[in-house]
């Protein structure tokens, strides 16, 4: 599925997750056991130019931005998956304290701490390292499930988060791979149903543009 063919559909509070390759992403991978490295959240769609809200090294600054879908995914090395919300979380959605609480946190810098021990489950069951929600910096997870908290539609603690945690929330009504070699984000299940879309959800996973490996 190409970006260009579904960018007038997405909304803001619909979600990017990520699966790059070297660097952090090659830790992130085997303590989550997931595909997904990162994620971003959609901020606004403005004739078709989506701006996501993401904590991650862009452009020399480690820490909080606000860049272009179409910029991201031109860019990335790896997949990319959008996940859209469905339509009944979308009525309980409320889109001015979500979009003033991602405008407030624009330029905080990475919580390279807090996204390690998030993703280090067998601690959190011994009591030693569940991270307190502490928003001074963010992760790339934390800040996408503060901003859906903030939205309404779910009640975590964020700074326990992992981009896998994100994609498992039952808040999407499907997952369109617009970039990156046929993955699942592995364990994300989908159900075999009829998304929003009207498309078979897990028909969706593994749907892209297999000239589109690499930047």
């Amino acid at each position: 599925m190409k970006y260009e063919n579904i960018a007038y559909k997405i909304q803001a509070g619909d979600v990017f997750a990520f699966g790059g390759y070297g660097g952090f992403s090659d830790v992130i991978k085997p303590v989550t056991d997931a595909n997904v490295t990162h994620v971003g959240v959609v901020l606004e769609n403005v004739f078709d130019y989506n701006r996501i809200v993401e904590s991650a090294t862009i452009k020399d600054f480690c820490g909080v931005s606000v860049n272009f879908a179409r910029e991201r995914i031109e860019n990335y090395h790896g997949e990319i998956w959008w996940m859209p919300l469905k339509l009944e979380v979308r009525k309980s959605f409320q889109p001015l304290p979500f979009y003033d609480f991602l405008l407030q946190q624009i330029g905080k810098h990475y919580d390279i701490k807090q996204a390690l021990l998030a993703g280090i489950d067998i601690l959190d069951m011994i009591g030693i390292a569940k991270n307190k929600e502490d928003y001074k910096k963010m992760f790339c997870s934390e800040i996408v499930g503060a901003a859906l908290e903030v939205a309404g539609i779910i009640d975590v603690n964020a700074s326990e988060l992992t981009p896998i945690d994100i994609c498992h929330l039952n808040i999407y009504s499907g997952c369109y791979q617009l970039k990156g070699d046929e993955l699942p984000l592995e364990p994300f299940i989908l159900e075999e149903e009829e998304d929003d879309y009207g498309s078979s959800m897990g028909d969706l996973v593994g749907d892209s543009d297999s000239n589109s490996t690499e930047d």
